[in-house]
């Protein structure tokens, strides 16, 4: 995995809540149009055979292709939420100093000088615990297929 990819997995991780809160959003919005708020598509018999109005609601929706639109948005929620882990999870590995530098620089969007002063070393030492951080993360995500 190259240095950008990692980056650009780092840089995807506090904007991931943000991202799984639209697709909730969708999520609710579909539920609501077809009054199912909380019924799995997956759920509507095969046959038809649906005797109540939350159910007829759910046939209605699937026979619509929300349904499908439903399930694509509950699996990229769970792609995310897996995401979200993964990434808390190899920075969680990093040494103390390593994963203070990643997380100041690319989640909490400081800059150098901020950083070199928060842990202090020199700025130059601080891009090199980055680097040493982001090979750590190349090889950890590597290992365990993480794609944004």
């Amino acid at each position: 995995m190259s240095k950008k990819d990692v980056i650009d997995i780092i840089a995807f991780y506090p904007k991931i809540s943000g991202e799984i809160a639209f697709y909730e959003r969708m999520k609710s919005n579909i539920e609501e149009k077809y009054g199912v708020r909380g019924v799995s598509v997956a759920e509507t018999p095969p046959d038809g055979a649906v005797g109540d109005p939350t159910g007829r609601n759910a046939e209605r929706m699937a026979e619509s292709g929300d349904g499908d639109h439903l399930r694509e948005i509950e699996a990229e929620v769970e792609r995310l939420q897996r995401l979200r882990s993964q990434i808390f999870g190899a920075l969680k590995l990093l040494p103390y100093y390593e994963k203070q530098v990643v997380w100041y620089y690319y989640i909490d969007g400081k800059r150098w000088a901020w950083i070199a002063r928060a842990v202090g070393y020199s700025v130059m030492q601080c891009q090199r615990l980055r680097d040493s951080a982001i090979e750590g993360l190349a090889k950890s995500f590597n290992e365990n297929s993480v794609k944004r």
